[in-house]
């Protein structure tokens, strides 16, 4: 989500300033594809502002023509199609062999005052809310229906849905994007029979990583998460300095706790989607913190130092009459991180991220040429028919 936060706050910014800007959103995707639904572009009347839609080769025409295209009503769907022909050497030889069919929807976004739908994605980012948020993006009989939305989550219901009918059926669907967790497209049926499409998407706050330790290989941890835009929390269990100097020795985190009391998860919060290290390099501070850890919804568990060490926790906690489900060890990573041959602390932290990330989208971490399938799951409902193409494209190494 730390595009989509990128993108709320530059378009704050234009709207700070007086200035409309174009949204382009990838709301639909056949074959292999750069990126996925949900990747976003925004731009100015002066270019580029923030996000992306593909490795390079669709952005140059979006950026020539995104204005002109959404002068008559504020908003247009544009097909491209970067798939090639196998006598296309051409194509082949120069680009990236993305091979697939890319849908952009573009929407003029007003120069003042947010509008409700970003105001429900910047909330959910903001109180880091789970949220279920669809977009109309073709409507042949009612294409004044197109860049209407509806939203939900635990705390906000809302949209521009006009239509009684369809907003009914959105609603029915929205409880489902949420248990599911899965951004998907879909047709909603018309009283003419052409259908309107829509794309779900399931807004999910940044990672939470919960990191116990604060020795200086915390850092490029830190630094490495913050990258990718999670939320960290960085946990001191045994504090020897003043605690506002380790707030900013770790002032990279989100945030900082500092000091805790016998109950080591009193003061963290770990939900089903966080993830833990235990990098305090104290046996006896972590012997302490894995009990409540593992017990703990916490999705990721990964403990710092050789597999000795690990078992010797695990033992020790046997002793004293701790005990854990199969559920609860399988989600342990001890020795944490992958196997790339880490040795300096920004290796062995690219290690750990790695990991996380793998265990976290219930990837393997192995090299992808060892992958027999698509890098990208299809699901189950990417539909056969054609799709007419509003511009054939070839991705080419240097963009446009």
């Amino acid at each position: 989500m730390k595009e989509l936060q990128e993108i709320l706050d530059a378009a704050k910014s234009l709207r700070e300033r007086g200035e409309a800007a174009v949204l382009a959103t990838v709301v639909e995707v056949r074959g292999s594809t750069y990126r996925r639904t949900g990747a976003r572009l925004l731009l100015s009347q002066q270019g580029w502002v923030a996000g992306g839609i593909s490795g390079g080769c669709l952005e140059g025409d979006v950026l020539r023509k995104a204005w002109w295209r959404t002068e008559p009503s504020g908003c247009a769907l544009v097909t491209y199609d970067s798939t090639a022909d196998e006598d296309d050497e051409m194509a082949w030889g120069l680009g990236l062999g993305c091979n697939g069919v890319v849908r952009v929807l573009l929407e003029r976004l007003p120069p003042e005052g947010e509008t409700e739908p970003f105001a429900f994605l910047h909330c959910c980012l903001a109180s880091r809310q789970v949220g279920a948020f669809a977009t109309v993006y073709e409507s042949p009989a009612h294409p004044e229906w197109v860049g209407q939305r509806f939203w939900h989550s635990a705390i906000e219901t809302g949209g521009t849905v006009a239509d009684a009918a369809l907003h009914d059926a959105i609603l029915q669907d929205s409880t489902t994007v949420l248990r599911e967790r899965l951004s998907r497209n879909m047709t909603y049926p018309s009283q003419d029979g052409s259908g309107v499409s829509v794309f779900w998407e399931r807004i999910v706050p940044s990672t939470p990583l919960v990191i116990y330790g604060a020795g200086q290989d915390t850092l490029p941890v830190i630094r490495f998460a913050k990258e990718l835009g999670w939320h960290v929390t960085a946990v001191a269990p045994r504090t020897l300095t003043n605690p506002t100097l380790m707030a900013r020795r770790l002032a990279g985190a989100d945030a900082v706790v500092t000091g805790l009391t016998d109950d080591q998860s009193r003061d963290v919060n770990l939900d089903d989607n966080t993830a833990v290290l235990l990098m305090t390099h104290q046996y006896f501070d972590d012997l302490a913190i894995l009990p409540a850890v593992l017990r703990s919804p916490a999705r990721y568990v990964g403990v710092l130092g050789p597999r000795k060490r690990a078992d010797r926790l695990l033992a020790e906690l046997a002793r004293r009459g701790e005990s854990f489900t199969s559920e609860q060890l399988g989600r342990l990573h001890a020795p944490v991180g992958l196997d790339i041959g880490a040795d300096s602390p920004e290796e062995i932290a690219l290690s750990v991220i790695a990991e996380i990330k793998a265990a976290m989208t219930g990837r393997g971490g192995t090299s992808l040429r060892e992958r027999a399938d698509a890098i990208h799951p299809r699901g189950n409902a990417e539909p056969d028919a054609p799709l007419q193409t509003t511009e054939k494209v070839t991705c080419l190494l240097t963009a446009t």
